[in-house]
């Protein structure tokens, strides 16, 4: 008899940790790069993973001062969206669900004098396709820094073009001189 309620204990205790498991595998996260160049346009992607195929995904996104002109994608990879900028709620669906993969692009600028910023993922909430939610309570953050590499190769871009305009016009003037004193020597 022992040995019968030692089993069926084990048993409902494993199936107590499995499912609790389970229920922790849910994951909400940002991509993207995490450095940018100041007032350039970049691009931020939401990825969902989930034991099953997720239906709704909704939440609120914010930023500090430092982001600027934030947009989000309205259809993506399926997935259709729409936002509210004023209140930062987004809701998103996608009529076959998908367990993991890439939701909603946000684009967005750094500030011209920011160093750095974040965009937050707040109060999210996921709706499997059997209708089961799933609360998500801790706020997400992309903290984005500003980098002086790729600014200083977008310069020295910038510079080699001139310069090669100027090559071109100078090999032009050199071809009418020659032609001109070709002439006048005829």
């Amino acid at each position: 008899m022992k040995n019968i309620k030692f089993s069926i204990i084990t048993f409902f205790t494993i199936l107590f940790v499995s499912n609790i498991a389970l229920a922790n595998s849910n994951s909400v996260q940002f991509s993207g790069n995490n450095e940018v160049i100041v007032g350039e346009e970049n691009v931020v992607t939401i990825k969902i993973q989930n034991n099953e195929p997720i239906g709704v995904i909704e939440g609120v996104i914010s930023c500090d001062s430092n982001i600027k002109d934030l947009k989000i994608s309205s259809s993506y990879n399926g997935w259709t969206a729409t936002y509210n900028d004023k209140t930062g709620k987004f809701n998103a669906f996608n009529a076959e669900g998908t367990s993991n993969g890439d939701v909603l692009q946000i684009t967005y600028k750094l500030s011209e004098n920011a160093s750095k910023g974040s965009i937050m993922l707040k109060d999210i909430q996921l709706t499997t396709i059997s209708y089961e939610t799933i609360e998500i309570k801790n706020v997400i953050e992309k903290t984005i820094t500003k980098t002086s590499e790729t600014s200083k190769s977008t310069t020295q871009e910038i510079s080699n073009d001139k310069n090669t305009e100027i090559k071109s016009d100078i090999s032009e003037n050199r071809k009418y001189n020659s032609k001109q004193n070709n002439s006048k020597s005829r």
